[in-house]
């Protein structure tokens, strides 16, 4: 009697294993695996499929004609190709600076204002700028938004600022 119940308890425990080792091992990937495929799909495919396109003479149309270097011996000299770089730089630099120093600055005004304060003024900007949407000028609701929203946060910023100040005079 004490065999038979040693063997279903080494039964139990080696059931306990093999789920263990499951969870530990298998399982991880089953959750990875539609990522993995999509990722395959989405990045890897295009990505092998332009480094091949990039040694044929391809128009988009028709078939490849393997050409090998010659599409990166016409690139190295081509005038144009070679301003590319430089306009890339460029214009990662604005974006990089223009957007982060504006975000920057406009922490640095709500910083002082209280937690609430500043809900009411991002919800006043909201507010403005979905009350002056104008359908029927194109173009002009851009302009008449981004003005009425810069003038109530700033209006609200001093206002808040103002209060809170007197607050704490």
């Amino acid at each position: 009697m004490t065999g038979t119940t040693l063997t279903v308890n080494e039964a139990a425990l080696a059931s306990s294993r093999r789920a263990a080792r499951f969870r530990k091992n298998i399982l991880p990937w089953l959750f990875m695996a539609p990522s993995i495929f999509f990722n395959v799909l989405v990045i890897l495919g295009p990505s092998f499929g332009s480094a091949y396109y990039a040694f044929t003479d391809w128009s988009g149309l028709g078939v490849a004609k393997w050409v090998g270097l010659a599409n990166f011996q016409r690139m190295v000299t081509d005038r144009v190709y070679l301003t590319a770089p430089g306009n890339n730089l460029k214009w990662t630099a604005i974006f990089l600076t223009v957007p982060i120093s504006l975000a920057l600055f406009g922490s640095a005004l709500l910083a002082p204002i209280k937690r609430f304060a500043s809900a009411i003024i991002t919800g006043g900007c909201a507010w403005w700028a979905t009350s002056t949407w104008d359908q029927r000028s194109p173009g002009g609701h851009r302009r008449k938004c981004a003005v009425k929203c810069a003038s109530t946060s700033v209006t609200w910023v001093l206002a808040v600022g103002i209060v809170s100040d007197l607050r704490t005079a």
